[in-house]
């Protein structure tokens, strides 16, 4: 049975505790909030559908991983890149235990022993310097290729990379500025340049009053690359560390299956009935219906259900 403890920086007092812990057999999951959390009555990533109690929950969808845990594994992208450093097939735990908590998406983290590391998630600001973002780009076409050594793996640093920001395209997070930039090249496999497109769509969706994400875009001699800022970290002056940002995906909100192969409970309806349920401000719900005007106004094909929502 594999198993592994759940982490959590907790938005109230900063601390990093431990959640409770996962275990996995089948494909379905079992999950326990840890009898400290339980007696000191704790925030908790998703209070509707995995409660604060002492009693052990089920899972089934999604190869038995809660949503609020799924949210922090690793994306298509971080999962190629762990397939190609592990050179082997890996269930839903590894996957987990083996991509780095410094680069995941919200406050959820994961170890192999019950008490966190001290500092665990911080990742050294030297790792994140932006000068290696062509020396990633070419990263990033090797890996394709697999012309790529875990010894150059590790020079460029991509192995501590591992993203759970979604999508399968090839990312990596830098440091600018006291920001977090999410960088995202244009795939090789691309018809045209996405990176500009998607610059563009987004830099126009900020100026119709939509809460867009800052971009820009990075010009190379031979590609694009979008550069986003994240919005789930923030940095604290009188730390001088990022904090973490609590987060729901879209899909976890709906209790969705990720790889099914029809999605029927996709639904922009369904997510805004979500949001009234759990008490979402008007202004969200108001929010996601501009967004799904702007959706279908601007011809987009891809949903944006999945991941949308911060805490």
């Amino acid at each position: 049975m594999a198993q592994a403890y759940i982490y959590m920086e907790c938005p109230v007092s900063g601390q990093t505790l431990t959640l409770g812990k996962l275990t996995i057999q089948s494909g379905v999951g079992t999950f326990q909030y840890s009898p400290d959390a339980v007696q000191e009555n704790i925030w908790v990533p998703d209070p509707f559908r995995y409660p604060l109690s002492a009693r052990s929950y089920s899972v089934t969808k999604n190869g038995g991983v809660p949503g609020f845990i799924d949210d922090a594994m690793p994306d298509g992208w971080g999962e190629r890149l762990l397939h190609r450093v592990e050179k082997g097939p890996l269930d839903s735990i590894q996957l987990l235990l083996k991509s780095p908590n410094g680069d995941r998406a919200g406050t959820i983290m994961a170890g192999a022993v019950r008490v966190p590391q001290d500092g665990l998630g911080q990742t050294p600001p030297k790792v994140l310097q932006a000068r290696g973002l062509d020396h990633f780009i070419d990263a990033c076409e090797a890996i394709y290729d697999n012309q790529l050594s875990a010894e150059q793996l590790e020079v460029l640093k991509v192995r501590d990379q591992r993203s759970s920001a979604g999508g399968a395209r090839p990312k990596r997070t830098y440091l600018f500025d006291k920001k977090l930039i999410l960088a995202k090249p244009r795939d090789k496999f691309d018809h045209y340049d996405l990176p500009s497109v998607e610059h563009a769509c987004m830099t126009f969706a900020g100026l119709k009053g939509l809460q867009a994400a800052n971009t820009s875009l990075y010009r190379s001699e031979r590609i694009n690359t979008l550069l986003v800022e994240r919005f789930d970290r923030i940095f604290e002056e009188r730390t001088g560390r990022f904090r973490r940002l609590p987060m729901l995906s879209g899909l976890t909100l709906l209790d969705a299956e990720w790889k099914a192969r029809s999605h029927p409970d996709w639904q922009y309806a369904a997510l805004a009935d979500e949001l009234y349920r759990r008490g979402a401000p008007d202004q969200d719900r108001r929010e996601l219906y501009r967004r799904m005007a702007y959706n279908g106004d601007s011809t987009c094909t891809w949903t944006p259900i999945p991941r949308i929502l911060g805490q």
